[in-house]
């Protein structure tokens, strides 16, 4: 069973402290409570980044930015992030590395990009 989301810690990032991956094509607001929890026992307040270009594909709404205050996820809106960003490197990698993107909403030629690692 593919797990919802990924966690991926941002040590040298001053903007946000996670980047979290979806690996369902599911709205992120289907799992803000798991992530807050998975987060929760982690840091306290921080901001995180999530991509969920599963759900939306490779559209401006791909990334969103969500605070973690007192253990709940607030604030959340959409962000842009540039294409050379390290935030869809890291993304883009995730999505190579594991079995999530069958059955998504991302084209085959996506598809085929982010297996060749090219970063989108």
């Amino acid at each position: 069973m593919t797990k919802d989301f990924e966690v991926i810690g941002l040590a040298d990032n001053l903007e946000y402290h996670y980047l979290v991956v979806l690996c369902k094509s599911e709205s992120p607001y289907e799992f803000l409570d798991g992530i807050a929890h998975s987060l929760n026992s982690q840091i306290g307040d921080c901001k995180i980044l999530i991509d969920e270009i599963l759900h939306v594909g490779n559209t401006e709404k791909r990334y969103m930015e969500f605070s973690l205050i007192d253990g709940k996820l607030v604030d959340g809106k959409f962000v842009r992030i540039p294409k050379s960003s390290d935030f869809r490197a890291l993304s883009c990698a995730f999505l190579k590395n594991n079995d999530v993107m069958e059955g998504s909403i991302i084209s085959s030629v996506q598809y085929r990009m982010i297996n060749k690692g090219i970063v989108i």
